[in-house]
């Protein structure tokens, strides 16, 4: 077992020597009282449509919609929704806000070590590389955002529990997807990008040809992209887009397009290094598989 090097958690130095162990987890952390973060700028996830968990004791303790805070002196605002919980693995949404506005929010799969959860994160590693979660007795829950540097921790509370649910065939996204903008859920302006799935497993991204006169982007949407690091679970499906670095505003993204109720939604992240995070959400409409 190698010793990685001495990282600092909410004031306390810890040498860690786990490879495949937990995340070091100090003791300071029991100190940290549940309570709201003072950032005004407050993290707002996208509701879920009727949540709810598998019928286990495991789901029962972690599904559900959290909300608390990290970083010294409560700086940092964090959300965190917990679903699809089986033995091994859970979806968790991360939302965060740091003292200096920069918001991220990612969903993705995470997976349990004993009785901790972790879920890694890809938009801004350097800001959030991911997350190590794990449960006090009474609803709450206490965490360590892992970052390149310098690891922080945190506590949550959880504010929303889901109920029970019965098994439910895995949603289909093959087709194409048309997408518009979400105003407060309703249909806004159709966006110029369209998505193809096929196989569940593959697709790719391609804009609708129409014309913007002497809009800089138009070479980027007007090429079909491929999907990558696609990754589908029983309510929806995330993959990654790839820009053309030649061309001024053609970055990389991060999509997620998940069932909600009766509907499908979604959300595009750019990323990349340099940059600020930006957002837009969507509301899909599948046209044919």
């Amino acid at each position: 077992m190698a010793c990685i090097h001495k990282v600092q958690l909410i004031g306390l130095a810890l040498a860690a020597c786990a490879v495949h162990a937990q995340t070091p987890w100090p003791l300071g952390i029991a100190d940290l009282q549940p309570g709201d973060s003072v950032n005004p700028f407050a993290v707002a996830l996208p509701e879920t449509s009727a949540p709810s968990r598998p019928a286990t004791a495991k789901a029962e303790s972690w599904a559900g919609r959290w909300t608390g805070y990290s970083c010294r002196r409560r700086q940092c605002d964090v959300k965190l929704v917990v679903d699809e919980v089986t033995e091994t693995e859970a979806t968790v949404t991360v939302g965060f806000s740091s003292n200096t506005r920069e918001l991220l929010i990612e969903k993705a799969r995470g997976t349990f070590v004993d009785r901790e959860l972790r879920v890694s994160l890809s938009l801004e590693p350097a800001l959030l590389a991911g997350v190590a979660l794990r449960l006090r007795p009474t609803n709450v829950m206490e965490m360590v955002r892992l970052q390149a540097a310098d690891p922080v921790g945190g506590v949550l509370t959880k504010v929303e529990h889901f109920p029970a649910k019965t098994p439910s065939a895995p949603v289909s996204f093959d087709g194409t997807w048309v997408l518009y903008r979400d105003e407060e859920g309703k249909l806004g302006r159709e966006w110029d990008r369209r998505i193809q799935i096929q196989g569940q497993g593959s697709g790719h991204l391609y804009a609708a040809n129409r014309s913007r006169g002497n809009d800089p982007l138009e070479q980027c949407r007007n090429v079909d992209t491929p999907l990558e690091e696609v990754s589908v679970a029983d309510t929806f499906i995330t993959f990654v887009t790839r820009g053309n670095k030649a061309l001024p505003g053609c970055v990389d993204a991060r999509w997620v397009i998940e069932k909600r109720g009766d509907k499908f939604g979604g959300a595009e992240q750019a990323f990349g290094p340099g940059m600020r995070a930006t957002r837009g959400v969507f509301i899909a409409v599948k046209t044919g598989s």
